[in-house]
């Protein structure tokens, strides 16, 4: 059965963490996080709507510390926003 993306819409927000957490070569207190509703279509004429969130991780594509993290987070939006245009496409 195929599943058709019939929208998405994207927020975020930031927040702080209760505790240092070490992430690679960072230490994160605070971050961004992304927030995805979605509402789906099948074949059958039923559809649904979810939501999700994720913490966008500075340094998780991007290792170097040469990139800052407002570049980080830029990545993560875009390949968010990819795989949106993929699966609306």
């Amino acid at each position: 059965m195929k599943v058709k993306l019939e929208a998405a819409d994207r927020f975020e927000r930031d927040h702080k963490l209760r505790l240092p957490f070490r992430f690679g070569v960072i230490t994160v207190t605070e971050g961004t996080q992304a927030i995805l509703r979605v509402r789906i279509a099948l074949e059958d004429g039923r559809s649904s709507e979810g939501v999700a969130a994720e913490a966008l991780g500075a340094k998780w594509f991007e290792k170097s510390p040469t990139f800052t993290d407002a570049q980080n987070l830029d990545q993560l939006r875009q390949a968010l926003q990819i795989a949106i245009e993929h699966y609306q496409a």
